[in-house]
C-alpha cells in the first residue's frame, strides 16, 4: 500500500488454517529505532485505552511483533484493512462523514489519548464510516474539554472550550457557526451580534458615532443574513423599526432589540451558555 524509507504498510490476507479465520489485514512494518519506537506507541495504545474502540472508530488490532530482517531490526503490527485514505479535504466530505469524526475522535480523547496528527492520510473511509489511524505520535492525555459538542451553534472560544485539537478539528469541519464577526477593522465576539449600540462603541476614534452604530446593524445584519437566514428578515424589520441615535441625542438601548426564537437565538443560547465574552 505504501513503501517508504522507514516504514511500509502491506496489505494482504490474515488466516488461520485450523480455525478458518480470515481476515483483511494490513502489516505496518517499521525500521530503525526512531519508528520502531512509534509502531510499539501503537501497540501498547491500541492494545489499551483504544480496546474498547478496536472495529468502531480505530481498526482492530491482532498483534504487534519484533524481529531481524536483511536490512536489520523491524517491527509491525497487524490491524484490519479498514478502507482507503481519504481523497477530499475534511470540509468536503459529507456532514454525515464529519459528525461521526467528530464522535470517533470525542471517544478518543474520552478514552486517554491526544493524537497530534489529524489529517486526511490519518482517517480512512470505511463504507462511509471514518476510522482513525497512525497513532504513532500520541500521547497519554487527560482531556479538559468543559462542555459538549453541539453542531450549529456559534464556535465557543478555545478556552472556553477547553481542548485545542477537538476545537481545530470542529472549525477545520465546520461543525460550529463563526464565533466571531468582523465589525470595522477587527473581529467581536458574536455575543455581541446582540449589542449594536454597546458594539459602536467601540469604533476607532476618528469615527463618528452615528458612522459607528451604521456600521455596526451593517456589519450585524450582514453576519446574520449568511449564518442565520432564517432570522435575517425578522432582523431586518426590527432595524426598519427603531430609529438610529445620534451622539447628541439619547443612545437607543440594546435591550430593545430581540429575536425570536429562531436558529440564531438557539445557537447564541448554545454559545453564551459557556462564554462570558458578553460581560
Amino acid at each position: 500500500m505504501s513503501d517508504g524509507s522507514n516504514v511500509r504498510v502491506f496489505r494482504g490476507q490474515l488466516v488461520c488454517p485450523s480455525t478458518g479465520f480470515q481476515r483483511d489485514a494490513v502489516c505496518k512494518l517499521a525500521y530503525g529505532q526512531r519508528y520502531m519506537t512509534r509502531v510499539a506507541t501503537e501497540a501498547r495504545l491500541y492494545s489499551g485505552k483504544l480496546k474498547r474502540l478496536q472495529g468502531v472508530y480505530v481498526p482492530q488490532y491482532h498483534g504487534h511483533f519484533v524481529g531481524q530482517t536483511d536490512e536489520g531490526p523491524a517491527s509491525c503490527i497487524v490491524l484490519d484493512y479498514c478502507g482507503k485514505e481519504l481523497d477530499l479535504l475534511f470540509l468536503a466530505m459529507p456532514v454525515e462523514f464529519k459528525r461521526a469524526l467528530i464522535c470517533a475522535m470525542s471517544a478518543i480523547y474520552d478514552a486517554g489519548i491526544r493524537h497530534f496528527d489529524i489529517r486526511n492520510r490519518n482517517v480512512l473511509n470505511n463504507n462511509g464510516l471514518p476510522v482513525v489511524i497512525d497513532f504513532g505520535e500520541a500521547e497519554d492525555h487527560v482531556c479538559e474539554r468543559t462542555m459538549e459538542i453541539v453542531e450549529g451553534v456559534a464556535a465557543p472560544m478555545d478556552y472556553h472550550f477547553g481542548c485545542d485539537e477537538l476545537h481545530q478539528l470542529c472549525i477545520d469541519l465546520r461543525i460550529w457557526k463563526p464565533g466571531m464577526f468582523k465589525y470595522i477593522t477587527s473581529y467581536r465576539p458574536v455575543q455581541y451580534l446582540y449589542r449594536p449600540y454597546t458594539l459602536a462603541e467601540m469604533a476607532p476614534d476618528d469615527w463618528s458615532y452615528d458612522d459607528a452604530v451604521d456600521e455596526a446593524y451593517r456589519a450585524i445584519g450582514e453576519h446574520l443574513e449568511e449564518f442565520y437566514p432564517e432570522d435575517y428578515a425578522q432582523w431586518c424589520s426590527i432595524v426598519d423599526e427603531i430609529p438610529l441615535p445620534s451622539q447628541a441625542r439619547l443612545r437607543a438601548s440594546d435591550s430593545t432589540l430581540s429575536l425570536g426564537g429562531g436558529g440564531f437565538t438557539s445557537a447564541m443560547n448554545g454559545s453564551r451558555s459557556s462564554s462570558s465574552e458578553d460581560q
